[in-house]
């Protein structure tokens, strides 16, 4: 797993959003129900607010703007 995570370390990092390996670790626990309907619908609230303790809401909205 760590290579992925290194993966994701440094995208996050090329656009400005800096997150330690460890919380990329938990954010994907959060994020593993991921469904494709939230291309649609946006990330439910509960799934930010998880991502927002997490890293902060600084950090979770720097990379909801990657994402967009």
């Amino acid at each position: 797993m760590e290579g992925p995570t290194r993966e994701v370390q440094q995208f996050l990092k090329d656009n400005g959003v800096e997150l330690r390996k460890s919380e990329i670790k938990k954010l994907r626990e959060v994020f593993q129900n991921a469904q494709a309907s939230w291309l649609f619908t946006g990330i439910p609230e509960s799934v930010i607010k998880k991502a927002e303790s997490i890293v902060g809401a600084e950090r979770v909205q720097q990379f909801l703007k990657q994402i967009q």
